[in-house]
């Protein structure tokens, strides 16, 4: 087999390794400089839009979603799924209202600005102890503006 190089593509190639390595110089790789603008820093999404769930019940499990300060959450972007968990199924989810927003993405939206506890009501067959569940969410920075993808999360809960 024959290759072809291009002289296109190893200039591009050299490009890309001299501007990912300048952004390295001057403080920070590309992705941090993404992240960054005039001191108003946006977080990594794992830390914009924390998350834990713990189970309060036989049945029942609270995922608490906490966007930071400055960050909001979508409520009907939330989605708790059980994966890979015989003997487990969703019965209801349950998640408080939220307070609407006019938001320059999507329209008028409800949103959470602070922690949201989302009650999760379990099916659960005799023996079954070891639950995941799949949680996506999305949220926005306020004030720059900028949503991030929808996120996907695995919470491992112990029932007792």
């Amino acid at each position: 087999m024959t290759r072809v190089r291009s002289p296109a593509w190893a200039a591009l190639l050299v490009s890309s390794v001299v501007l990912v390595t300048s952004s390295q110089a001057y403080g920070g790789g590309l992705f941090d400089s993404l992240f960054k603008r005039d001191g108003d820093d946006l977080l990594q999404p794992e830390k914009a839009f924390q998350f834990k769930a713990a189970a309060i019940g036989s049945s029942t499990v609270s995922v608490v979603l906490q966007p930071a300060p400055g960050y909001y959450l979508y409520r009907d972007r939330t989605v708790v799924k059980v994966k890979d968990s015989p003997g487990f199924a969703i019965k209801s989810v349950q998640q408080p209202r939220g307070e609407m927003k006019d938001d320059p993405n999507f329209g008028k939206m409800e949103v959470h600005r602070n922690p949201v506890d989302v009650r999760v009501e379990v099916d659960r067959k005799t023996g079954a102890k070891s639950l995941q569940l799949e949680v996506t969410y999305q949220g926005c920075h306020e004030k720059r503006g900028v949503c991030y993808p929808l996120t996907t999360s695995i919470a491992r809960v112990t029932m007792p």
